[in-house]
């Protein structure tokens, strides 16, 4: 378990040529790594969530995708039992996060739909 740990935190950096949910762990990971010196004293669940919310919430992503990000690349998801915990925080959190996402995307086509009938239906580019 140990050696699945180590292994994990030295293999972070190289999410940062990653996609998507794997992504946006190493980069919020790293940022933990550098604040807390010792991988042993990261708060493994602030990563996640920050992760998990940004993820969905932001970027739009798969639930399944992230959950699958966690298990597979995270230090603090190395036990069957952390992955089972988060598949529930993400499966009360996912809908949520889902919702606010899709709003956010609605909003953001209306104003790109009203600013192309505002230019004639035309696309402008801005120089």
């Amino acid at each position: 378990m140990m050696t699945d740990f180590k292994t994990r935190v030295q293999r972070l950096p190289e999410l940062a040529d990653a996609f998507g949910p794997a992504y946006t762990l190493g980069r919020h990971a790293m940022r933990a790594l550098k604040s807390a010196a010792d991988p042993r004293r990261v708060d493994w669940d602030r990563v996640h969530k920050a992760t998990i919310v940004e993820s969905i919430e932001q970027h739009g992503q798969d639930p399944d995708d992230v959950h699958a990000a966690l298990s597979k690349h995270s230090p603090g998801a190395t036990s069957d039992d952390a992955q089972a915990k988060l598949r529930g925080i993400i499966d009360e959190l996912a809908p949520d996060l889902s919702r606010k996402y899709d709003q956010a995307r609605t909003l953001q086509d209306a104003e790109y739909a009203s600013r192309k009938a505002a230019n004639g239906g035309k696309i402008r580019f801005i120089k």
